[in-house]
């Protein structure tokens, strides 16, 4: 399960963990996948959660990776769908409620039961830790399942999507209505460069 950007080579750097990946299926047509890494040794007896960004639809490793650097029990979900967008959602209103907020709840309640089967105790602490969508996810938490986190991370979150979505649409219009000038610009910048 890797998406854009992701380091094939990232497992070389981190200590023993044990991976465990899902399928959740809340909803008949549920199909969120998660991943829960779970440090083999030196666990901070904490357990940290980590979003995503833009529509999901992929579990990214390097903020997982970061979390386990640091002694973490740590989660992602894919928000349950695998494309890039959002024609997941196109006549399928509960994976509309999988990406809105019950990946993460679900995500979290397995995740916090592996930890504790795992360690044999649960963890002493649960944090979320992210931006953007991730940040909105964090938001969308802390309204409708305030018992998932102690604490709570949310830079820069997407929400307002009522106001935020319908102004991309309007600034891609406006941008490819000035596609000439924009494109000047671009080549402007390209020759004062050294």
């Amino acid at each position: 399960m890797t998406g854009p950007g992701q380091t094939p080579n990232i497992f070389k750097t981190l200590p023993a963990f044990c991976r465990v990946a899902a399928t959740l299926m809340p909803s008949p047509d549920s199909d969120i996948r998660i991943e829960v890494w779970l440090p083999a040794e030196n666990w901070n007896g904490r357990f940290q959660a980590v979003g995503n960004s833009g529509w999901g639809g992929y579990v990214s490793y390097p903020a997982m990776a970061r979390a386990l650097a640091h002694g973490y029990a740590t989660a992602r979900t894919d928000t349950g769908h695998a494309t890039e967008g959002a024609s997941f959602a196109m006549g399928h209103p509960e994976k509309l409620v999988d990406f809105g907020s019950r990946a993460v709840h679900e995500m979290t309640v397995e995740a916090k039961a592996l930890i504790a089967a795992f360690y044999s105790q649960p963890a002493r602490h649960s944090y979320w830790n992210s931006c953007s969508t991730g940040g909105r996810q964090g938001l969308m938490e802390a309204q409708r399942f305030p018992a998932d986190f102690d604490g709570i991370v949310a830079g820069a979150p997407a929400n307002y999507l009522s106001h935020l979505q319908p102004w991309t649409l309007w600034f891609r219009r406006w941008r490819m209505s000035r596609r000439e000038a924009f494109s000047r610009l671009r080549n402007l910048r390209c020759s004062i460069r050294p």
